[in-house]
């Protein structure tokens, strides 16, 4: 096993000094094609035959080197991005896939996210100034993103085309 997988185990035995909120911040092999980063807001990454499929794909501060380690492991484009929800630290990195998808002539991958975010994103905007500005422009951006969305019956929002 890995750093990450030994630590999970470590924990779930009691074993582990280590606070749980402590990022690795570091990507592993989890399963075939299944990779987990440790890191503040954790991020998955599953590789089907369509491409890339990543959960929260990063935090403003750290997107960049989640992006950069998968990368590291597979050049696969993303097809889909999922919100798990609207936290500015769930929300960011979807944007150095698009550029890569963009340098490849590749479509654009879309972003899948409860209904709810959308709302979460607006309320972040009407309150600018009144919340941090790191909050008000990520959720912004991310509004951006899900623009266009199409309501399924099972309460997620998604679009093909989130970059409007």
């Amino acid at each position: 096993m890995g750093d990450i997988l030994d630590l999970g185990d470590l924990m779930w035995s009691g074993k582990s000094e280590r606070h749980q909120w402590r990022a690795l911040n570091a990507l592993e092999e989890v399963a075939p094609r299944t990779w987990f980063y440790s890191g503040f807001a954790n991020m998955s990454a599953f590789e089907t035959g369509e491409g890339l499929l990543v959960v929260d794909p990063g935090a403003r501060n750290n997107a960049a080197d989640k992006y950069a380690a998968l990368r590291e492991v597979s050049e696969a484009p993303l097809h889909t991005a999922v919100y798990t929800h609207g936290h500015q630290d769930h929300i960011w990195g979807v944007e150095h896939y698009r550029a890569d998808a963009e340098a490849r002539g590749a479509p654009r991958p879309r972003v899948v996210a409860h209904e709810g975010v959308l709302a979460r994103f607006d309320r972040y905007r009407k309150t600018t100034g009144t919340t941090a500005s790191s909050t008000s422009a990520s959720s912004a951006a991310a509004r951006g993103r899900l623009a266009g969305r199409q309501t399924t019956s099972n309460r997620m929002s998604s679009t093909a085309t989130p970059w409007t």
